[in-house]
């Protein structure tokens, strides 16, 4: 198994136990450009949320993403 490690900017943590989003600078940090990205550390998986030219727009889709994580989370819970 690959580990790979990167200097995050910032870390919202998700409403499952072990997920989270990050934020992180594409190339090393020599382009400017941002990467959103989710991780579930407990299952060892991650998925791609996107990459943004600018702070907003990476900060804009983190919170988008994690305001989806949380409805979806709420609408489990009253299934249950």
């Amino acid at each position: 198994m690959r580990v790979l490690n990167f200097p995050s900017l910032v870390r919202f943590p998700l409403p499952r136990h072990g997920e989270e989003l990050t934020v992180y600078p594409a190339d090393g940090g020599r382009g400017g450009r941002l990467i959103v990205d989710g991780f579930n550390r407990d299952r060892g998986f991650g998925w791609h949320v996107g990459t943004f030219d600018t702070w907003p727009e990476a900060m804009a889709a983190a919170r988008q993403h994690r305001d989806a994580e949380v409805d979806l989370a709420q609408q489990v819970g009253r299934r249950a």
